[in-house]
Formats: C-alpha cells, sequence, structure tokens
C-alpha cells in the first residue's frame, strides 16, 4: 500500500515538474518576440546590440515601446479604462488588444488582413473540410457537430486522438486550441458560420449575436465584482449558458449537482441546507461552484478539482488539482460541452411562453389545448426523462460500490443518453407538426362557430365546446397518421372522441357542440343518450336535465329484499315520474320524457304525476354548473375580496 502511494505521488511530482516546464516555455514564448524587435529597433537606429553597449536613452526608450507592444502591452491604458479597470476583470486586456489591433490595420491594412486571412480562415476551412470529410466519413451528423458553439467559436477544434474513438467510430473527446480574440470573429468564426449555413444547418448563426458581445470589452456596469452574483441569480454564466441546468431547476438548491460539481460545494450547500438560506440560490453546488470559480481564480480552479466527484483517492485528487485546471483549458468532449441539450431548454423556453400565453389569452378554466398546448406537453415528457437520467446518475455516484473509474464511464453513458434523448426533439419537426395540427383545428373550429348552435351558447359554454374541438381535432389528426404529441392516454382519449363524432353520423359542429354544452352544464351525461333523445324530439337542454338527475337513480329494497318494479314507491321508474314533475316542462314535454325511459314506460303515463295530480314529496339531485373565476368581471372580484370576513 505505502509503496503504492509514494508510486503515485512520484507519478504527481513529475506531473507538477511537466506543469512547471509549460509555464516556463510559455513565458519564453512571450519574452523572445520581445527581445528579437526590441534588438531590431536598437539596430534600426545604427547602434550596438552587444552588452554593456552604450545607446541613447532615446533609442532605448522607442525599442522598450515597440517591444511592449509586440503583444499586448498591458502597462499600456488610459484614465478611464484604469479607473473602472480596477473592478472590471480584463478590461484593459480587451480593450487594448482591440485598440492594437485597429492600429495595426490603419498603419498596413493589406498585410494585417493578409495575415488575418492566413492565420484563421485557411485553419478554418482546412478543419470544416476535415470534420465533415475526413474524420466523419459516414456522413452522419458527428460528435463535433454537438458541441456548444461558443466551444466552436472560439476555439480551434482537432480530435484527441489519444483518447481513440468510441465503439461507433465516432470521436467525443477533442483537444481545444484558442483562437486570438479580435482577428478570429471576422475571418474564423463567421467563416465557419457562413459554412455551416451552406452545409444546410438552419440555424447556423444562432447565438452569434452572444458571441460577438463577449468578446468585445467588458462592460463595468454589467461585468464588474458583482457581475457573478447577478449571473447566478439570472441563471446564466458569463457566456450565456445556463449555471443550473434546467433539467435541476425543479430540485431543491442543496440537490442541485452531478459529476462536474465538487464535493466542497456539495458539502457547503449541505451546511446551508440547515440554515434560513436553505431555499436560496446559495444552497445550490452548481452555484457555489461557479461562484467559487469565477471569484478565486486558480486557487478555486485547485480546490474544485482537488475535491472533484470523479476523484476515487487522495492521490487521484492530488494529481487532479494540478492537471486538470490546465486540461480544462484545452478539452472538451460532446457530452459537457453539448450545444444539442442547450438547444432542447432553449426551444423548450420558447414552447412554455407561448402556451402561457395561449392559456393567457384563453380566458378559461375549461380543458382548452390549443396545439401549441400539447407541443409543451410533448417537450415536458422529454424534459421529465432527461430529470430522470440526472437522477439515475446521482444514485449511481452515490454508490459505495463502484469505483471512481466506472463512475466515469457510467457518467458518459448517462450524459450520451441526455444527448440522445435531447437531439431525438426536432424543434422545426414538432413546430410543423404543431401548425399542420392547427390548421386543422382552426378549419374545424370555423365549422362550430358557423353553427346556429354557437349562436345561443354564453361564453363559458362556447369554451368548453372549443375544448371538445381541440381535442377531437388532435384525434382526427393523429388518426389520420399525424405526429404524437400528448401522452399515450391523451391521445387515445382524443382518437375516441374523433371516433366517436365520425361514427354518430352527425355533423361534427353539432356532436362538439352538444359536448361542449353538456360540459359547461356540469354534468357527465352521455352525448350519444342527449343525441338520441333529440332524435326523438326532445328538446336539448331538457335532455340534459333529465339525464343528469336521473343518473343516480336505483330502485330500492321492498320488505321481502327484493328491487320494488314498476310505478311502486321507491321503485325506479316511480322515482323517474317524480324527477319529470318537478320539471319546468310542459306535460307533453312530460310525457315524451317518460317514454324515453323505457319500451313499455308509456303503459304507465296514466300514473305519473302530471297526469293524477298526486306528486309525492321526492328531491332530485341537483347539477351545479361550474363557474369559471377567469371569465368574471374584475368588479365581481373586487366585490367578493372585499366581502371576506
Amino acid at each position: 500500500g505505502n509503496v503504492g502511494a509514494k508510486k503515485d505521488v512520484r507519478n504527481a511530482n513529475k506531473k507538477a515538474s511537466v506543469v512547471k516546464a509549460l509555464v516556463s516555455l510559455m513565458e519564453g514564448l512571450e519574452t523572445l518576440p520581445r527581445l528579437a524587435e526590441y534588438r531590431n529597433v536598437i539596430q534600426g537606429h545604427g547602434e550596438s546590440t552587444k552588452n554593456g553597449a552604450k545607446r541613447s536613452s532615446e533609442v532605448k526608450k522607442q525599442a522598450s515601446a515597440a517591444a511592449s507592444d509586440v503583444t499586448i502591452n498591458f502597462a499600456r491604458h488610459g484614465k478611464t479604462t484604469k479607473m473602472f479597470d480596477t473592478f472590471t476583470l480584463y478590461l484593459n486586456a480587451s480593450v487594448q488588444g482591440i485598440d492594437k489591433y485597429c492600429r495595426e490595420i490603419k498603419r498596413n491594412p493589406r498585410k494585417v488582413l493578409t495575415r488575418s486571412a492566413v492565420l484563421h480562415s485557411v485553419p478554418t476551412v482546412l478543419l470544416w473540410a476535415l470534420w465533415h470529410g475526413v474524420w466523419d466519413d459516414d456522413g452522419e451528423d458527428n460528435e463535433y457537430d454537438k458541441l456548444s458553439n461558443r466551444t466552436k467559436d472560439t476555439n480551434y477544434i482537432i480530435p484527441n486522438v489519444f483518447k481513440g474513438k468510441d465503439e461507433n467510430g465516432k470521436y467525443t473527446e477533442f483537444i481545444k486550441i484558442p483562437k486570438t480574440r479580435e482577428s478570429s470573429l471576422m475571418f474564423s468564426m463567421l467563416l465557419e458560420r457562413g459554412l455551416r449555413l451552406m452545409n444546410g444547418e438552419e440555424d447556423a448563426f444562432k447565438g452569434v449575436g452572444y458571441t460577438l458581445s463577449t468578446n468585445l470589452p467588458a462592460n463595468p456596469l454589467v461585468d464588474n465584482a458583482f457581475a457573478s452574483i447577478i449571473q447566478v441569480k439570472t441563471n446564466r454564466d458569463y457566456a450565456g449558458r445556463s449555471i443550473v441546468p434546467q433539467s435541476m431547476a425543479d430540485l431543491s438548491p442543496v440537490n442541485q449537482w452531478d459529476i462536474n460539481t465538487s464535493k466542497a460545494a456539495i458539502s457547503i450547500g449541505k451546511v446551508l441546507s440547515k440554515t434560513p438560506f436553505k431555499n436560496s440560490l446559495l444552497a445550490s453546488p452548481k452555484n457555489i461552484d461557479y461562484l467559487i470559480g469565477q471569484s478565486t481564480g486558480i486557487l478555486g480552479d485547485v480546490l474544485q478539482n482537488a475535491t472533484s466527484m470523479q476523484n476515487s483517492s487522495w492521490q487521484e485528487g492530488a494529481l487532479r488539482m494540478l492537471t486538470q485546471p490546465f486540461a480544462d483549458k484545452f478539452t472538451a468532449n460532446s457530452a459537457k460541452n453539448s450545444q444539442v441539450l442547450t438547444d432542447f431548454y432553449d426551444d423548450y423556453d420558447k414552447i412554455k411562453r407561448q402556451a402561457e400565453d395561449s392559456r393567457f389569452e384563453g380566458g378559461s378554466e375549461f380543458d382548452l389545448k390549443p396545439p401549441i398546448s400539447r407541443v409543451e406537453s410533448y417537450y415536458y415528457r422529454a424534459s421529465a426523462d432527461i430529470s430522470q437520467i440526472y437522477k439515475w446518475e446521482k444514485d449511481m455516484l452515490a454508490a459505495s460500490d463502484i469505483s471512481a473509474k466506472e463512475k466515469k464511464e457510467y457518467s458518459k453513458l448517462f450524459r450520451a443518453r441526455i444527448n440522445e434523448l435531447a437531439s431525438g426533439v426536432d424543434y422545426k419537426q414538432v413546430m410543423a407538426a404543431a401548425e399542420n395540427l392547427t390548421n386543422l383545428t382552426d378549419k374545424r373550429l370555423k365549422e362550430l362557430e358557423g353553427s346556429k348552435m354557437w349562436q345561443s351558447m354564453d361564453d363559458d359554454t362556447r369554451a368548453a365546446a372549443k375544448a371538445q374541438v381541440y381535442q377531437a381535432a388532435y384525434g382526427e389528426y393523429v388518426t389520420a397518421g399525424g405526429t404524437q404529441l400528448s401522452s399515450d392516454s391523451e391521445t387515445d382519449s382524443a382518437k375516441k372522441l374523433w371516433s366517436a363524432c365520425k361514427s354518430s353520423g352527425k355533423e361534427f359542429a353539432t356532436y362538439m357542440g352538444t359536448k361542449g354544452i353538456i360540459k359547461a352544464s356540469g354534468s357527465q351525461v352521455d352525448v350519444e343518450k342527449v343525441l338520441a333523445m333529440q332524435d326523438k324530439g326532445v328538446k336539448l337542454d331538457t335532455c340534459i336535465d333529465y339525464l343528469a338527475k336521473t343518473a343516480g337513480l336505483h330502485s330500492d329494497k321492498g320488505a321481502d329484499g327484493k328491487s320494488i318494479v314498476g310505478m311502486k314507491q321507491g321503485g325506479k321508474m316511480w322515482k323517474v315520474a317524480q324527477v319529470i314533475a318537478q320539471m319546468d316542462i310542459s306535460d307533453s314535454e312530460k310525457d315524451l320524457l317518460f317514454k324515453q325511459y323505457s319500451k313499455t314506460s308509456y303503459k304507465q303515463l296514466s300514473k305519473t304525476p302530471w297526469h293524477t295530480g298526486k306528486a309525492a314529496a321526492f328531491k332530485a339531485a341537483e347539477v351545479v354548473k361550474p363557474q369559471n373565476s377567469k371569465n368574471l368581471d374584475w368588479i365581481e372580484v373586487i366585490r367578493s375580496l372585499g366581502n371576506r370576513g
């Protein structure tokens, strides 16, 4: 055990030495061009560059200034920038970068623009060809295409050949080579976006404005010392990505973590969950990690990697602490840096807003489900499936009998499945289905709204009837082979409604209008019985009233324990007669209703109360019409609130 631990420590020290060597190398690479420029200026003025040689102070000043300006001169600044730079990270650096590039273009536009094209456009086109040819030789979408737009906008991406391909022959691990902020925007980012558009990607320029804005100098009013707090509040990081994934949005803050969350953040979240901050954003491990990373720099990176959920031992934590901050800057993978998941939740947000607007404008408590609400349901089910996978991943990570290596592999499988679910929801295809359903629904609504029945309906009844049309139109759409948008049970219900309407032989408007009137009345009577009674000459409202009040009637038991039959008091026929007698309709209508009870009930007409003039004290069940509070006048609402207590 000790031998293994010592070996791990030696390996960690070796890794640390490699990192130090890389740092020294980068510092040397930064210094060499400055030194070369310094010597060039000295020689250009005819003075010696040898050590100890005398040089005029003016020439040395010019040489020093030129050397500083070879790359970005961080010591150069203006009064305003210097003032704001004290509390706005990298403000002066970004200003000086753009300033230097513009000064170079002004001095020698042809040279600078040509150099930018060669340094950025050539590798961009070459890498594009490789990703959509050599590295993707089966013609299907590759994992590169699933990377986030920002990752591709700001880095050159090459496959990590050291990790190899997955079982499907795809590269899933990548090496990132950062692009320069200033010149790459035009000569690389916009160029690649154009190539994506030419390749048939309709959303090729999605998010391009955000990438451009984040490459401009920081805004002191927004990107200041308090920026990370504001970003946590809005759940958008500096690059516009969700800090807490939307799949975790409905979880308690303390449960918002996954394999990429540090144990330190999870522990802090657990402590805060036992304080008054338990329901605040600060108790979320995802938010805690973000605040640590944004406010502590390299120290935060060290802490987070040392306590990573992916560590199986303190030795692995030590190794990660030294290497991962560097690896994070130069590696990416389609599971962690996924554009697919971002697009899914962006589309879901748009649909939820449209559905909520539709419900708000509808102003009805009846089950109105216009097409956009069904699309929302479609996305909700996919989102629920994704959330379930995150839950399974957490259960797996909490298991003590699984090694860290296995957890990493299982997490990859979970994340791949999440991407698969998200990419399986085609926004354009779903919205096209919604448009087709909308057209059919509008056609059916016109039929209803053009009927005589519609003209006699009040607002509540019209809303109830429209709800039936929405349901039946969806059933018709799916029956004809349209895309299923609602759940299986909801879809089956809609298909049954459409089938019943079609087999009834009645006009669509008549059937759905009748269904709506029944719904608005608050009763649960069978529309088929209502239509059948109407065919016999019974008025619609009378049918509904009669069926609703007699629906729960049954015969009492006699002294012998048997059910009372016929027109004897307590029998079901007798009770039906008492209900009809109490209805506010003519005697001829009562006769018509009583005959509907059974094929032989007409023989008992002479024994009914409206014929004998003897009515018994019998109380029929009352049907309460549902009150639609959304259609109340605001004055009525104020009055009802004022009458409380």
